[in-house]
């Protein structure tokens, strides 16, 4: 495949990444820290200046609750499929246990992602 063909692939991918996380209300520097990468990393891949690797395109889809194939471009879909169905929501004491159990750096990415999530 020829360079630029390479740089189209790439600025398209990252502009489903880019897509996707605004779709989910999400900033850059919440989702980089999600995915334990640097925000300026992100920023290079939603520019398409550098390619993520599977890892950390794997890492973005779980995290915004995106089909990976969306991402790459393979379907339109940005949604779950059709018949699933949503987790359902935790009750308060669940939420309280597994917050007990998370140390600082986890809990401030939860309170920085719950933040985003409510704006």
């Amino acid at each position: 495949m020829d360079p630029q063909s390479v740089r189209g692939l790439r600025a398209a991918l990252g502009h489903r990444i880019a897509r996707a996380r605004r779709d989910a209300g999400w900033t850059q520097a919440v989702l980089a820290e999600a995915v334990e990468i640097e925000s300026c990393t992100l920023s290079r891949y939603e520019c398409g200046v550098r390619e993520p690797p599977l890892h950390v395109l794997l890492d973005i889809a779980r995290v915004l609750r995106i089909p990976l194939a969306s991402l790459l471009g393979l379907t339109d879909e940005a949604s779950p499929p059709e018949g699933s169905h949503e987790e359902p929501v935790p009750e308060d004491d669940e939420l309280l246990a597994v917050w007990g159990r998370l140390d600082g750096r986890h809990r401030r990415l939860v309170l920085s992602m719950a933040r985003a999530l409510a704006t």
